[in-house]
């Protein structure tokens, strides 16, 4: 069959179209892939180079299901977005090195569950409105898979010959041919970034695929003092055998003197006998540690000029480097003043304050 240039050139023009919109395809399906992995812990998932990529609208995602106390690649969430990006600016200081959209994707989808149809996988695979397209599905620090999908439309052939490029063939074997369906695709991640790119039959796709990013020393990663002067919206309203945590920016490894202060008040308004503790809880799930910090009884009475502060001052603890550090108030019993009960009575609310000091300090730093 012999085509005229016009007709080149509009399949041409057809093919680019549609690289277009799965390269648009890509970036919209950011969020979800941000959804994913954000609460990862892993270590290369404890990174403000991957939370400077997070938008406005993933924040709202991810911050709309998780507790106020939750973190994005490390990163506490604070009370809105505008703390989000403060706290990454705090942890980057002067530090230039950044990750591009296609790194972080990279890094991203190491995150990815292999053996789980994810939201991610299922926004791309809506988005793309491709008949040859890559889903990437799992990700190592060497190798990246791909489910690559081909859709027979008219008289494309099936199996279908395919040219691939941007590849090192000396690495990786891949398939002369596709069949209709999903065919798993794994390739070595290249040493400088490359366009992967299939083709055949005026069908095509390209994905842009990164070596692992050199990881930051400890000191460019994480910080060597935790500073909190504000409790995350809304303020928790705790009855007895509730609690609340404040997070802190990730710690490089040393030991830390903790101290905590604030002024709560109690709902209704009266005098009260609180019994509270105060721990510091490092790591997460089964590997978790707590450092019981003190706390004991305190007097709520502003009328009778007591200080109503609960607070502990240098307790020491050490801190593993990046992570998860938070600091947990419990109300163990709020009882009436009137009575002096020492016991865990639920006579009233306790509202912790906006405004809070919580400091951890390396010692030595």
């Amino acid at each position: 069959m012999i085509f005229s240039r016009y007709q080149f050139l509009a399949v041409a023009v057809m093919a680019s179209g549609l690289q277009g919109a799965h390269a648009a395809g890509v970036k919209d399906c950011d969020g979800a892939l941000v959804k994913a992995t954000y609460n990862r812990t892993d270590k290369q998932f404890v990174d403000w180079r991957l939370a400077e990529q997070v938008d406005e609208s993933s924040y709202n995602s991810a911050k709309a299901e998780a507790a106020g106390n939750a973190v994005i690649y490390g990163v506490p969430m604070g009370a809105n977005y505008g703390q989000f990006k403060e706290s990454i600016q705090t942890l980057k200081r002067s530090n230039s090195q950044s990750f591009t959209s296609d790194t972080f994707r990279n890094v991203a989808w190491t995150g990815l569950d292999p053996n789980a149809v994810t939201t991610y996988s299922d926004c791309l695979k809506a988005l793309s409105k491709k008949n040859l397209v890559f889903i990437p599905r799992f990700a190592t620090t060497s190798d990246i898979s791909f489910d690559l999908d081909y859709t027979v439309i008219g008289r494309s052939p099936n199996p279908l010959p395919v040219k691939w490029t941007g590849i090192e063939k000396k690495n990786n074997v891949l398939p002369a041919r596709l069949d209709a369906g999903t065919t798993p695709i794994i390739i070595k991640r290249p040493a400088k970034d490359s366009n992967l790119a299939v083709s055949g039959s005026g069908l095509s796709d390209t994905i842009i695929v990164t070596p692992m990013p050199k990881p930051l020393t400890d000191a460019d990663l994480y910080v060597n003092r935790c500073e909190i002067v504000r409790t995350p919206t809304p303020l928790p309203q705790l009855t007895p055998g509730n609690s609340t945590t404040w997070a802190c920016l990730p710690l490089q490894k040393g030991d830390y003197q903790v101290s905590v202060n604030m002024t709560p008040s109690v709902a209704p308004a009266k005098a009260v006998r609180v019994n509270y503790t105060l721990k510091l809880i490092t790591g997460s799930g089964d590997k978790s540690k707590t450092v019981d910090l003190g706390g004991n009884t305190m007097d709520i009475n502003a009328s009778a000029g007591l200080p109503n502060v609960f607070q502990v001052s240098g307790v020491p603890a050490p801190i593993a480097a990046g992570e998860p550090v938070r600091i947990q108030l419990t109300i163990n019993g709020v009882a009436d003043h009137c009575c002096f009960h020492t016991s865990n009575h639920r006579d009233g609310t306790i509202l912790v304050p906006e405004s809070v000091q919580i400091t951890l300090n390396r010692v030595g730093a």
